[in-house]
């Protein structure tokens, strides 16, 4: 879980002004990610991994991002994985960083306007926070010599839009004529 999402929990002033967004989402497959390929054991297990308290846990993993990312260490990843691996890990934790810390920048202006107007550029650059992300896990595929994900040479996902009430509605009236009519 985010931080952002673990401190909404217990701060419900924070909880007014700041949302959910695409970030968080990307935040929480980082830790997903750090779960997948670090070896763990009772003694090694992360504080922001292994708490129940909101607080503590938040408070760890904002602690986390306080450090270069060339600092972070990989040193406990599984060693089934490769360097390749490690090298995902750290660009994965340095793309992470730049969006917590900005995040948290933002909770600490103390302007609800400019804080909503910082948050609003921050969500409205997701293309570009995809792209990154999905470049950054590229270049790793690309290293261990096979093709990047993308075979059309974009890395943007394809987002299908939403269809509105009136197109649903348009739909479901045709169908369900089709379907009277015994066909489809």
């Amino acid at each position: 879980m985010s931080i952002a999402i673990l401190r909404n929990k217990y701060d419900h002033e924070l909880c007014t002004r700041q949302y959910r967004d695409h970030l968080d989402d990307l935040e929480s497959i980082f830790y997903l990610f750090c779960e997948v390929v670090f070896y763990w054991d009772k003694e090694t297990v992360p504080l922001w991994w292994n708490s129940d308290d909101l607080y503590e846990c938040a408070a760890s993993k904002l602690l986390m991002f306080c450090i270069e990312p060339d600092e972070f260490e990989t040193d406990e990843v599984d060693p089934e994985y490769s360097d390749v691996s490690c090298k995902l890990l750290k660009r994965f934790f340095a793309f992470t960083q730049e969006f917590v810390v900005k995040k948290e920048e933002i909770n600490m202006m103390g302007d609800h306007q400019a804080e909503e107007r910082e948050r609003l550029v921050l969500v409205d650059s997701w293309e570009d926070h995809f792209d990154r992300l999905l470049g950054i896990f590229d270049d790793a595929l690309e290293e261990l010599g096979l093709p990047p994900y993308h075979d059309d040479g974009s890395t943007s996902p394809s987002v299908s839009p939403t269809p509105t009430l009136a197109e649903q509605l348009e739909t479901l009236a045709l169908t369900s004529r089709s379907d009277s009519k015994g066909r489809l």
